[in-house]
């Protein structure tokens, strides 16, 4: 089965101090809100060059993995004013790897069969530091994507609540209820991922070692349960392993390179011999 994201967004009105916005291109996603108390900032513009920056620095890439995806956004917010808090989520699928970038406050929860848990989270300012995380998807994952303003206005039990629903629509009709009064820097991406679990090529040994911890997003408003204590064995989460196997892979072309060069070197040694 081809690999597949489907997905459903939401996005708050701007105003003159908040602006929010969801990007979607082939398999990468990034919902990047800003905002600012100094008048005259115009940040819809400054969003849109952002995204412009993000999109053709990241397509330009040779090679896609955590390190150089990491460095393509901490360029694109080089040019953002220190006066402008910035919240960015950012994810990209390669077949059944995944690979999640967080910058400022914000929140990514995951649904794997019948658990669901915080694979990423951030809820204080650290300037603009890069926090990322990768790893492999199961067939019928479920992903919810949130800025730091959204992430606010849900407990983590409404969250894990709306992810019960298995399409992304429906998880975003279960979050913009009428009632649901959304700030201008406030937006959220539901993804439900649809293919192989894993690449055949990965071996045993290369499988993912650690489980995540699942917490709530309100670490302060909830405490843990000890169904959600056993869903950290349940859930094998996105962790680093996939950049392991970019690892491994590169030992295997240069063990097969010293072998070369060993049998290069046997034949010339013959040659001399003669």
């Amino acid at each position: 089965m081809p690999a597949s994201l489907s997905f459903a967004k939401i996005v708050a009105t701007p105003t003159d101090t908040a602006w929010s916005q969801v990007y979607h291109a082939g398999n990468l996603f990034a919902l990047v809100s800003l905002t600012s108390e100094k008048e005259g900032t115009d940040l819809n513009a400054l969003g849109k060059e952002m995204f412009n920056s993000l999109e053709s620095n990241f397509f330009s890439l040779e090679k896609k993995n955590l390190q150089t995806i990491t460095e393509v956004l901490e360029d694109s917010l080089k040019e953002l004013s220190e006066t402008v808090t910035v919240s960015a989520c950012i994810a990209f699928s390669r077949e059944a790897i995944l690979y999640l970038f967080l910058v400022g406050d914000g929140d990514v929860s995951m649904k794997r069969e019948e658990k669901v848990g915080v694979i990423l989270s951030k809820k204080s300012h650290e300037g603009r530091k890069v926090h990322s995380s990768s790893g492999f998807l199961n067939h019928g994952d479920v992903l919810l994507m949130q800025t730091g303003s959204f992430a606010t206005l849900f407990t983590y039990e409404q969250i894990k609540e709306a992810l019960q629903s298995h399409l992304p629509n429906e998880i975003t009709e279960k979050l913009t209820t009428p009632e649901t009064e959304l700030p201008g820097d406030a937006s959220a991406v539901a993804l439900l991922y649809q293919g192989a679990s894993s690449p055949d090529s990965i071996t045993p040994a290369q499988e993912m070692r650690r489980t995540m911890q699942t917490k709530s997003p309100l670490e302060d408003e909830h405490e843990e349960t000890e169904d959600e204590e056993k869903s950290t064995e349940a859930l094998k989460p996105l962790d680093e392993k996939a950049e392991e196997i970019e690892a491994d892979e590169d030992q295997e072309v240069k063990e097969k390179e010293t072998d070369d060069e060993a049998n290069s070197r046997k034949v010339a040694e013959d040659t001399m011999s003669r």
